[in-house]
């Protein structure tokens, strides 16, 4: 081969390679380029979601303040329908108290001739109005609490403020002493009517005397009871009552046991009382023929109470008194064998409530008492008498 063409094959070799870095070179280009626009996606991505996110955080937030607001405004009006009489009524409570603590305080201050006298107010206009809240309060935290004493100074304290802001005006006029006086008390005077003793539905007035009336019931009872326990005393000295568990109507000064009316159902009949054991007839011996039993007398039962339906069921004073066990014929005989010649000397009516029975049983046993003390007939045969 020559120079000439071995340069040109150089030349040639130099122009391909040439060629070929300049393809791998803008081959890098497109690749860095489409690198280059995969992250800028992917970053663009990423700046989107945290747009999304912090969106979403602010309408989370937003509908949190929304919902605060809504329940807030939801309070404020449940808060002000609760609370619609106190609204109308403590806005002239503190008018009453604009115009009287001034007046008040000016003629404390001219009626001591200093400045301690300025503090006049706090007891005519603030001591009764301490007391007046105190009523409220008690009220609401503690229903079952008596307010008789808050009442009573609520009274004295609103006399003493009348009577202070009525001395005072007295000195132009009475008309003067008289309005002061009435524009003193009127804000407590509302206050009393309409917020510390609200009014009442009938329903609920029944049902308060109802509640009085059965608890005024249980107090008699459990006072009964305590007075009448038996007291169980320890071998320590120390005692408790014991009480006997059970029905009973408080009278005035006793518990009586009571038995609960029958229920009478559609699908079960009224439970009728157990009959009467029939009295026993004396067994017939050898010596003694045996008698016929006496006829068993008939007893007229009494209608059952009906219940009441406010008071309940009245319960018969036959009914809370206990029924003597009663005895057989041989225990009735031995108390007559008992009683020796005293029973031929008494009448039957006595020798019958000796016993606790019947006149009619009585007369049966009898007899058969005379014939127990009778000796017996007996038969003797022919040969033996022969």
């Amino acid at each position: 081969m020559s120079f000439a063409e071995q340069r040109r094959a150089d030349r040639a070799a130099t122009r391909e390679q040439r060629r070929a870095d300049r393809a791998a070179t803008r081959e890098q280009d497109r690749a860095d380029l489409a690198a280059a626009r995969e992250q800028d996606r992917a970053d663009l991505a990423a700046r989107d979601a945290r747009k999304r996110e912090d969106r979403a955080d602010r309408d989370a937030a937003r509908a949190i303040r929304q919902a605060a607001a809504e329940k807030r405004k939801a309070q404020r009006a449940t808060w002000r329908s609760d609370h619609a009489v106190e609204l109308l009524i403590y806005p002239l409570a503190a008018v009453s108290a604009v115009m009287a603590i001034p007046a008040m305080a000016i003629y404390g201050y001219h009626l001591y001739g200093n400045a301690t006298g300025a503090v006049l107010p706090a007891l005519s206009e603030l001591g009764v109005w301490a007391f007046a809240m105190a009523i409220t309060t008690s009220r609401r935290r503690y229903p079952a609490r008596p307010t008789l004493m808050l009442t009573a100074g609520v009274v004295i304290f609103g006399a003493v403020a009348f009577g202070l802001n009525f001395a005072h005006g007295a000195q132009r006029s009475i008309v003067t002493g008289a309005v002061m006086a009435v524009v003193s008390i009127s804000g407590v005077v509302a206050h009393q009517l309409a917020v510390a003793t609200p009014p009442r539905s009938r329903a609920e007035r029944a049902q308060a005397r109802i509640d009085r009336a059965a608890q005024r019931r249980i107090d008699k009872a459990r006072r009964i009871a305590a007075s009448n326990a038996v007291v169980e005393l320890a071998a320590d000295g120390t005692a408790h009552l014991v009480y006997t568990p059970g029905l009973y109507t408080p009278d005035r000064s006793t518990l009586h046991p009571a038995e609960p009316a029958p229920t009478n159902t559609p699908d079960q009949p009224a439970e009728s009382a157990p009959p009467a054991p029939a009295d026993v007839a004396p067994s017939s011996t050898p010596d003694q023929p045996e008698q016929p039993a006496a006829p068993r007398s008939v007893r007229t039962t009494r209608t059952a109470p009906k219940p009441r339906a406010d008071k309940g069921t009245r319960v018969p004073p036959t009914a809370r008194r206990k029924a003597p066990p009663k005895r057989t014929d041989d225990e009735l005989l031995a108390a007559l064998d008992a009683m020796g010649d005293a029973v031929d000397s008494q009448s039957i009516r006595r020798t019958a409530a000796d016993l606790g029975i019947g006149e009619t049983r009585t007369k049966r046993l009898l007899a058969a008492h005379a014939a127990r003390r009778t000796p017996g007939l007996s038969v003797v045969p022919d040969d033996v008498a022969s």
